[in-house]
Order: C-alpha cells, then structure tokens, then sequence
C-alpha cells in the first residue's frame, strides 16, 4: 500500500530494477493500493479512526493470501491528521492489528529531528527497526544500513554495506557483497563503480609512468652500451698503437746493438 506513489509510478520505478509488478499483479502473487492523501480534503467530524483503511487492507490480503504487507511510507498517512494524540494512538491500532493478522510488516518511515522516525512511536512498537542512509564522501554516495532493534534476537549492531540490483537487496558482510574497500570506508552500487573507475584511471596513469620510466633506462642501457662500445673500440685502436710502438722500439734496439757489435769488430781487426 502506497501513500505517495500509484501503481503504475510503482511499476515503472520498480521496473527499473528488473521486477515486473504488472506480470506479478496478473499472477495473484501481488497486490497494489494507491490511497490518494490530500490534506485539503480531508474534514474531520467526530472521532477519528482507520477502520476504511483496515477494510482496504484486509481486502488486499485476502485477494491474494498475501503474507506479508508493506506501507509506504506511514508518514504521508499520518500527514492529513494534525492532532498528534490520536496519530500516536492510531498507529498503535494499526501495528496491533496487523500482527494479529498474522501479517510480517515493512513500514517505511522517515527520520525525525531526534528519532528514527517522524513521530518517534513506531521505533518503539516495530519487532525490528533498520536504519539506512546514503553519506557522500568525495562526491561518491554509499549506501549502508544497521539493524537499530530485532526484538527477542541477538544481532549486530554496526553498519554494513546494502546493494538494490535486479537479484534484489543485498546485505551482508563485505565478502558476500561487490564492493570497494578503501581509505574513505566501504562503498557498493554506482558509488563503487565511480569510485573503481577513478581508481582504474590512476592505475592507469601509474602504469604509463612505469613504461615511460622503463623506456628511459632501456635508453639510457643503449646509450652507456654505445659508450662502452665506442671506448672498447678506441682501447682496441690505442693498443694496437702502442703494441706497434714497442715492437718497433724492439727492432730498433736490437737494430742497434747489432751495430755496435760490428763496429767493436772492425775497431779489433784495425
């Protein structure tokens, strides 16, 4: 039951999602009620009660045998009352007669200034209450969630990361959900694909760096190799010079000391 959306704003929204309400609808397996609330049309005579909304529900219910009911969201109900007495005290009777239906309720509500909720009651008379919020953190949302109350149940009381896609919602722990872990916490949905593609695009960039880093040493590797080669080249031309020299110094001495032996010789046979 809806209090701000029609069916067929439901079905189009929802179907953004993957969900067809309209095949659902046609099944049995769902039912839809759009209660139109127009504060200037309402005129209060006498005491107030919800008894035309309780027929509505349980007409619904028993269309199709449903088990479980959602109102979306109780505060857009509430809105047309101004006195706030009879709003806690019908809410109350609203949650009362939904568990003595039987039925599992999700009631949408809205956070007030100081509490969960608008009115501050149904926090109080819920089984369960989830908190959950979108912060914005460098641009990028982050949905999480955290289970304020479970009544008669043990459970954690810290955030967690939630994800609507077409397989439906997903909470849980941080392996069970596709998300992005980083220095400015947990991020899931389009905020992890933002935040993913930013972080691509700097792998990216450092990865250009690194091969632009790695081309300058394979040059500077070639241009010292060149060098190497060059002074090798010029130790092979200097040795062969020198190596020329001295055998030439060589022949020169013994050029010379034959010489002398001849003289020394003749000065004899003189």
């Amino acid at each position: 039951m809806s209090f701000e959306e029609t069916s067929d704003e439901l079905t189009e929204n929802v179907g953004s999602l993957g969900f067809r309400l309209d095949d659902l609808v046609a099944q049995k397996k769902i039912s839809l009620d759009y209660v139109q609330i127009d504060r200037s049309e309402i005129e209060e005579t006498g005491e107030y009660d919800l008894e035309g909304l309780f027929i509505r529900l349980e007409h619904a219910i028993a269309s199709v045998g449903a088990k479980r009911v959602v109102l979306d969201t109780i505060e857009t109900f509430f809105s047309g009352i101004p006195n706030p007495a009879v709003v806690r005290a019908e809410i109350k009777r609203l949650f009362q007669w939904l568990k003595n239906k039987g039925m599992t309720t999700i009631i949408t509500g809205e956070q007030g200034e100081k509490t969960f909720t608008r009115h501050g009651l149904e926090e109080y008379v819920s089984d369960c209450v989830i908190f959950l919020d979108h912060r914005i953190s460098e641009q990028v949302s982050t949905g999480r969630m955290r289970v304020v109350k479970y009544r008669g149940s043990g459970h954690d009381t810290n955030e967690f990361p939630f994800l609507i896609d077409e397989k439906g919602i997903h909470v849980g722990s941080l392996n069970l959900l596709d998300v992005y872990v980083g220095p400015s916490g947990v991020l899931t949905g389009s905020a992890r694909l933002s935040r993913e593609t930013q972080e691509k695009a700097k792998d990216l960039v450092r990865q250009q760096d690194a091969q632009i880093k790695e081309l300058d040493l394979d040059r500077k590797r070639k241009a010292m190799e060149g060098r190497i080669a060059d002074i090798r080249d010029e130790f092979k031309t200097e040795e062969a010079e020198v190596k020329k020299s001295i055998k030439q110094e060589k022949l020169r001495q013994r050029k010379v000391s034959q010489d002398r032996e001849v003289m020394a010789k003749i000065r004899k046979a003189d």
